[in-house]
């Protein structure tokens, strides 16, 4: 049976004829009996012995410490979450300095979207993203935004971006696409210390099982019946692009693929090869596509309607003209290469030279950057 743990202090006097104050009580289903000098004594001793019989009741215990109650209530927080973890607190403790930190600023999602499509922007008009990623990246980045109104980037969680890459049930290619375009935007928002880590960084990419089989292809009848029709048609003025995509592998799509981005001095008949600069190419690389006999004699026979001559349109090209094949901006400084007129000597007038675009190329001005550099103050002319 449990005993009473309630100490008393009484009054007590030694068979010597000596008054003290003994302390009794029980503890542990131990008897505990002590004799005081004074009072006070006897208080403290009582004081002690009942916070050991808290102890053993509710498994807490005295320690010495310098944490403050707030920082101990942490410690005991942090250890409850900590439960059978394989590594001790402090481990936990030094990787989250070593590996976290807080944003620098808080930025709204639409704001962080922005600003980064502006800088896709400028790259586009550097030709270091395609259009087809350009629109891709505008049209992830206004879904995000239109998922999360309001919201701060930073309180976006993993589980969140997942759900949202997950929306309408995608077949795993588009879903990876999705986790692309934003993976890579959460890597700027990093960067910019907008966000303490990137929230896709454990959002998995999905495992494709390519059942890519071989292209259907035309037989060397069909193409036949094809090229004379195309020939029949609107006066032959498809022939040059039918026969670049059919014999060279050119991929067609006259808005944004290799076919709408090729120039006519990319194609060497001399030589037998066409070449596919980076900023043609699909994949962002360049290739050479080697010229077929068959190819070879389409081209040379529409020599002319490859450079846009009709002969319905004949009586056009009696006199010369000219036409604006592309226009660039260069930022015309002191370095720029010239002749001018304070550089002359005396009596020297009427000069005429000709400008290497290839030197120029260093003062080109992307036109994402024209407006910036018009409202800029510009270097005096020399």
């Amino acid at each position: 049976m449990a005993q009473d743990s309630t100490f008393v202090i009484p009054e007590f006097t030694n068979p010597s004829g000596e008054i003290v104050f003994r302390l009794f009580g029980w503890l542990d289903g131990k008897r505990i009996r002590k004799n005081f000098p004074t009072r006070a004594e006897a208080v403290a001793e009582r004081q002690a012995l009942e916070i050991s019989l808290v102890q053993a009741q509710s498994s807490v215990r005295t320690a010495i410490t310098r944490l403050t109650d707030s920082q101990l209530h942490d410690a005991e927080v942090a250890f409850s979450r900590l439960g059978n973890a394989p590594k001790s607190l402090a481990f936990y403790g030094e990787y989250a300095l070593a590996n976290y930190r807080a944003p620098e600023r808080e930025i709204t999602v639409e704001t962080a979207a922005t600003t980064y499509l502006a800088t896709k922007q400028t790259a586009y008009g550097r030709g270091l993203v395609s259009g087809c990623q350009l629109k891709d990246i505008r049209i992830r980045l206004v879904t995000l935004k239109k998922a999360f109104p309001g919201k701060v980037l930073s309180q976006l969680t993993r589980e969140a971006l997942a759900a949202h890459c997950q929306q309408g049930n995608p077949k795993p290619k588009t879903f990876n696409n999705r986790r692309g375009v934003l993976f890579t935007f959460f890597k700027f928002a990093f960067y910019q210390d907008w966000v303490a880590a990137n929230p896709l960084d454990k959002v998995p990419h999905l495992r494709i099982a390519y059942r890519r089989g071989s292209a259907k292809t035309l037989t060397a009848e069909q193409a036949e019946k094809l090229m004379r029709h195309i020939e029949t048609f609107e006066g032959g003025v498809f022939v040059t692009y039918f026969s670049l995509c059919l014999f060279a592998g050119i991929r067609p799509s006259i808005l944004v693929g290799e076919i709408s981005k090729l120039q006519p001095d990319s194609i060497n008949l001399d030589t037998g090869v066409i070449h596919i600069e980076h900023e043609v190419s699909k994949v962002r690389m360049k290739r050479n596509v080697t010229i077929l006999p068959n190819l070879d004699a389409w081209l040379r026979a529409y020599a002319l309607l490859a450079a846009g001559y009709l002969d319905r349109d004949a009586s056009r090209y009696v006199s010369p003209g000219y036409a604006v094949r592309r226009a660039d901006t260069f930022r015309v400084n002191a370095a720029f290469p010239r002749v001018i007129e304070a550089s002359l000597p005396l009596g020297v007038g009427s000069v005429s030279y000709d400008l290497s675009l290839a030197a120029c190329a260093v003062f080109a001005v992307a036109p994402a950057d024209l407006q910036t550099v018009l409202s800029s103050t510009f270097e005096p002319a020399i």
